[in-house]
């Protein structure tokens, strides 16, 4: 009878996997180059491409979000913020390949990520806090913005002064 190579099936899903977020990695990337020439439709195509590859990459719902924020869509800008922060993804993994690397850790591409930033939650709290003040929900808003300020991101303290008060 037939029996399956067991191994190399699994060997050949963890490259597929690999790939993929080597993939989203660079799309996301990309996106983020776009997102900050203004070129705002291709770094959307780039940041869904990277979702398509990895629907846990934050950074690319940061930077979809901030495109839809800047175009005054707030309501969905709301929603790739809010994406950001239900993600089941613990910060402690939000670790760039770089800094893996120089702790001394093997590296492992489900921890790579493409800008390195101290909190991307902390900064989907802030800029959600924001998308919804500049849609008329100033409560909830205000609420996003202090629990940014919690997180520790630096700007929240000014907008909670500036929106919140």
């Amino acid at each position: 009878s037939f029996q399956p190579d067991m191994n190399g099936y699994l060997n050949d899903l963890a490259t597929a996997n690999h790939i993929g977020l080597i993939l989203s990695f660079i799309y996301c990337y990309r996106g983020n180059t776009k997102y900050l020439s203004q070129d705002y439709q291709g770094a959307t195509d780039d940041c869904a491409k990277a979702i398509e590859h990895n629907h846990e990459c934050v950074f690319a719902y940061l930077i979809r979000g901030n495109i839809k924020s800047k175009l005054q869509n707030y309501s969905e800008a709301i929603a790739d913020y809010t994406e950001v922060i239900n993600l089941d993804t613990s910060f402690e993994k939000i670790e760039t390949y770089y800094e893996r690397k120089k702790r001394g850790y093997i590296v492992d591409f489900n921890y790579v990520q493409p800008i390195e930033l101290e909190n991307p939650y902390a900064e989907a709290f802030y800029k959600r806090g924001l998308a919804k003040i500049m849609s008329g929900g100033k409560d909830s808003g205000c609420l996003d913005l202090n629990k940014a300020k919690e997180f520790g991101f630096a700007e929240a303290s000014a907008a909670i002064k500036k929106y919140c008060r």
